[in-house]
């Protein structure tokens, strides 16, 4: 008999994990004056977990699908997981439980280890543009602006 997932948990593949962390980590800086920029966003509902981070000048966001008892919301330290999430192979799955208001358990095959987590509501929120924008330039200024900073782009 399987055992029963436990509420608010995620169920994923330590592959699409480790991906996950690998992309989302792109946009951390080692040392930060703010602890949750040193950690990833973790959301998941229905059949999708979202990661994202940000060190207030790049936004990286992706998801993978997961199975998801309850809701699942958390910010964890990318190095503190990832370092983790490398020593388990492949294939294996890897159970996100949510422990109390910050922290999460992380389980995968004998391996059970509770991290602490940053607060979410302290993440800071995506400047997301909201309808259409137009920008007309005539052609001319264009390629004049291209070729006059066309050196710094190799």
């Amino acid at each position: 008999m399987a055992k029963k997932q436990p509420e608010n948990s995620v169920v994923i593949s330590a592959d699409n994990l480790r991906e996950l962390l690998q992309i989302s980590a792109r946009a951390i800086n080692k040392t930060v004056a703010i602890p949750e920029l040193q950690g990833v966003l973790l959301q998941a509902e229905g059949l999708f977990m979202s990661a994202a981070a940000t060190n207030l000048e790049t936004y990286v966001h992706t998801g993978s699908p997961v199975q998801v008892v309850g809701q699942f919301e958390a910010i964890l330290p990318a190095k503190q997981l990832l370092d983790l999430v490398k020593t388990f192979p492949k294939g294996e799955m890897v159970t996100l439980t949510m422990m109390g208001s910050n922290d999460v358990q992380v389980k995968a095959g004998r391996t059970k280890i509770t991290i602490k987590g940053f607060t979410v509501e302290n993440f800071p929120p995506m400047n997301a543009q909201v309808g259409d924008a137009d920008l007309e330039v005539e052609a001319v200024a264009f390629t004049t602006a291209l070729n006059q900073t066309a050196y710094a782009m190799s």
